[in-house]
């Protein structure tokens, strides 16, 4: 499939204009201190500006499904949850600002509770990333960075964004208002978005009962006091989704899920003697019911989880040539089940952490690593339902990283990294014990599980340059007992649900991502990649399951600078060749190849001053029938079908 990807004549993706190929974007995910993307000392991809704005998705998530090393496992078009390196759920940490999502992410369909509108850039970090943030960091980490305040502006002004969105496929309409007033050491932002869609059309008919809605509400404010930066966020997030099941038992099924998300933020950064002081502390509420039918008025499962969580950074002063950051951070977590349905216990659970991270500049190389010692203490309530009893569980861990960056020519660098990471079972993993409707499965639980432990080395060659980016890496990911949710091939009897038994093997993951933005010509801008990967259960020498498609992406943009009144207007051509998936365990359905084709165009227009864009598009422009390999509904249903969209930035004001 590959080989027949790289020979294809011609293929085409939305690259970036000239305008994108600037100075490598700023990263303060990969390091606690930003850092240049070319020599950041873990593999990292920053998607901004009008890549972001063209790429704007149905989630959060969907924005970022064409990144190096990123797929999404999907439900549908409301949920889509980041595969990282093939690894997901608690092995991806998904951050707000720099401050962890906390929303049962061990969940299948559990997507990120965050609106897709009012982002500023979100940046991918692939690799083990527990010594910075801890466990469930095991595989990469996703930040997703709302538009920063002003504070610093000369004077006060007051504006806004407004953005629209609309998809086809299945009748959605989405819009987003941001109103905000900075400058002069102070602003406040205040936004709301909205999200309706009705079912699904795929080229072979609709997905009965997949349509959903989506409210999302936030607040921002910040200040500077003294040399001190105080900055606040808060957001609401409510979501009603539908779920398809499988038409051949269950035809008539109307089940829905609720989920809501309350996040409040408080961050501080000030000077002090011989560094710097950076603090954050969050505050979240996750709400999540499963109805069985419409109309319900109780639902079957109620999961209420409430999370604190604290971090305290000090970034020294250089130290002769080297400088670096002594952190601590810290969480507790209560989650009660409020419903019939006792998918998991509740729990409490307590978490402490503290790391070191230094770096050693020697000309053109940098050295750069740390140590981190973590602890868990989780104390579960005891559920006759579940069978379990009342116990305490403690975890602990010692993690470290070590990394070297060589940019060993003008733009140009190799990077190479060897990293441990870690990760605690979840009380799901461990406990759960029946029907679980969102993911259409009885599961099963091990309470002996041991934590899993990463062992992975990476090496990147990395190019920026005024009409280049590009980036060749590759990893070698050893996960000694990694757990995962294994189909035995039975039903259970009484809700005729497969049976997934949570299991434990020691896996190997090897892989490799190459990815190419080239601005050839002022007017022609060509990209590709090349997403590889090899998941193994070494106890069983079988594959792992639910593991993405090895993938081939190509393409090319024609614009220009100006077009009459409008401002890089373009068009463009896009393919994604998804190899067939074979390697799957022996009760893991199969899924064929297949090659998209999508198109688009847009310009940036004058509006009262201001420059809205506007991109219009065609997703899956032939119609062509196919199942990706990570939607939970490939067993019976096929992915959307043709879908024209609509895409509409148009800032106001100050």
């Amino acid at each position: 499939m590959i080989r027949l990807a790289l020979a294809a004549a011609v293929a085409f993706s939305p690259a970036a204009a000239a305008q994108d190929f600037e100075a490598a974007p700023i990263t303060i995910t990969a390091k606690p201190k930003p850092a240049k993307a070319l020599t950041a000392p873990a593999a990292v991809t920053v998607v901004t500006g009008r890549e972001l704005e063209r790429g704007r998705g149905q989630s959060v998530m969907q924005t970022i499904e064409d990144a190096p090393g990123v797929t999404v496992n999907t439900t549908g078009a409301g949920i889509a949850k980041p595969v990282v390196r093939g690894l997901s759920s608690q092995r991806v940490l998904t951050l707000t600002d720099g401050v962890r999502q906390e929303g049962q992410q061990w969940g299948d369909e559990h997507g990120p509770e965050i609106d897709a509108h009012g982002v500023d850039r979100i940046e991918i970090v692939r690799g083990p990333q527990s010594l910075l943030y801890g466990p469930e960091a095991l595989s990469g980490v996703i930040n997703v960075v709302r538009r920063p305040l002003k504070l610093d502006a000369e004077s006060f002004k007051v504006g806004g964004l407004l953005a629209l969105d609309g998809f086809s496929h299945n009748k959605q309409t989405a819009g987003s208002i941001e109103l905000r007033g900075e400058g002069r050491g102070a602003g406040v932002a205040l936004r709301a978005s909205g999200r309706d869609a009705e079912d699904i059309r795929t080229p072979h008919g609709r997905l009965r009962n997949s349509g959903m809605n989506e409210r999302d509400l936030g607040a921002s404010a910040g200040a500077r006091v003294g040399p001190a930066t105080v900055l606040g966020d808060f957001s609401q997030f409510r979501q009603n989704l539908k779920i398809h099941k499988n038409p051949a038992t269950d035809p008539d099924a109307t089940t829905y899920q609720f989920v809501g998300h309350e996040k409040a933020i408080l961050r501080a950064k000030t000077p002090v003697p011989l560094g710097s002081l950076e603090a954050a502390g969050g505050w979240q509420r996750n709400e999540r019911r499963e109805f069985e039918a419409a109309g319900d008025s109780s639902p079957e499962l109620n999961l209420v989880l409430d999370t604190y969580t604290g971090d305290l950074k000090f970034h020294h002063e250089p130290l002769g040539p080297v400088e670096g950051t002594l952190g601590v951070s810290g969480a507790t977590q209560r989650n009660d089940s409020r419903a019939a349905e006792r998918l998991i216990p509740g729990y409490n659970q307590k978490d402490l952490g503290v790391f070191l991270f230094e770096e050693l500049p020697v000309g053109p190389v940098t050295f750069s690593g740390g140590a981190r010692y973590d602890t868990r203490r989780m104390s579960v309530t005891p559920d006759e339902s579940l069978g379990v009893a009342a116990q305490i569980k403690r975890y602990q861990s010692v993690s470290g990283a070590f990394g070297v960056s060589w940019a060993f020519a003008e733009g140009w660098a190799l990077v190479g990294n060897i990293g441990t990471g870690w990760r605690a079972p979840s009380p799901f993993e461990l406990f759960v014990n029946g029907e679980h409707e969102g993911t259409g499965r009885f599961e099963v639980g091990r309470s002996d599980l041991r934590p899993e432990r990463s062992i992975n080395k990476d090496v990147s060659l990395r190019h920026h340059s005024g009409s280049v980016q590009a980036e060749l890496s590759a990893f070698h990911n050893r996960v000694n007992h990694f757990i995962f949710a294994r189909p035995t091939g039975t039903n259970d009897v009484d809700s005729d649900l497969p049976i997934f038994n949570i299991s434990q093997a020691n896996a190997t993951l090897i892989g490799a991502e190459a990815a190419m933005k080239w601005q050839a010509l002022d007017w022609l801008g060509m990209n590709a990649g090349v997403d590889v990967l090899r998941a193994q259960n070494d106890d069983l020498r079988q594959p792992l399951p639910q593991m993405p498609a090895n993938r081939v992406k190509l393409g090319a943009r024609l614009s220009q600078k100006t077009m009459g009144s409008a401002k890089n207007p373009y068009v463009s051509a896009s393919s994604r060749l998804v190899a067939r998936q074979k390697r799957t365990e022996a009760n893991e359905t199969q899924t064929a190849g297949y090659g998209l084709v999508d198109f688009g165009m847009g310009a940036e227009v004058p509006f009262f001053g201001k420059d809205a864009s506007v991109d219009l598009g065609v997703e899956n422009a032939f119609d062509l029938p196919y199942r990706d390999h990570l939607s939970r509904y490939r067993a019976y249903a096929l992915n959307a079908g043709r879908s024209f969209t609509l895409k509409l930035t148009v800032p106001f004001g100050g």
